[in-house]
């Protein structure tokens, strides 16, 4: 699951396994969560679309998104 803040747009092709969601507390972190519930990858940084790209790619790796497959 990847939860980004509210009204947040990554820059990354995210795979269709991965669950999008939004905080609704008005958090800045960007966080990956494994499906076993512990975070594997987060940031409050406003530019991190090359380490979310690795951490993606890490955690739910090759796939295809909508046409065409991502890294």
């Amino acid at each position: 699951m990847l939860i980004k803040p509210a009204g947040q747009d990554t820059g990354v092709a995210i795979p269709d396994q991965v669950i999008q969601a939004h905080w609704t507390n008005g958090s800045h972190t960007t966080a990956l969560v494994r499906p076993d519930g512990y975070f594997c990858w987060a940031t409050e940084k406003a530019e991190h679309d090359d380490a979310l790209r690795v951490a993606v790619t890490t955690w739910a790796g090759r796939t295809t998104v909508g046409k065409g497959t991502h890294e």
